[in-house]
């Protein structure tokens, strides 16, 4: 399809406690992040973050975040 976006994926390598780092900057690594226009931790979403490049994005975790899936649309 022209102009369609591959799927995002995260690297699910690493296993994080979200409760004990809210609010921390981290980078999520993965692959197809260009054009990404939504990122979340187990459903919660951020309300901002910062596609550095297709393999990189930086964030904050956001409030309300427990430990589980990392989401990238």
């Amino acid at each position: 399809m022209i102009g369609a976006r591959a799927s995002a994926q995260v690297n699910t390598d690493v296993q994080i406690d979200a409760l004990k780092i809210v609010g921390t900057t981290l980078t999520i690594t993965g692959k197809n992040f260009t054009g990404a226009t939504a990122v979340a931790f187990n459903g919660v979403a951020v309300t901002e973050f910062t596609v550095i490049s297709d393999t990189s994005i930086i964030t904050g975790v956001p409030a309300g975040a427990t430990t589980g899936k990392i989401s990238v649309t």
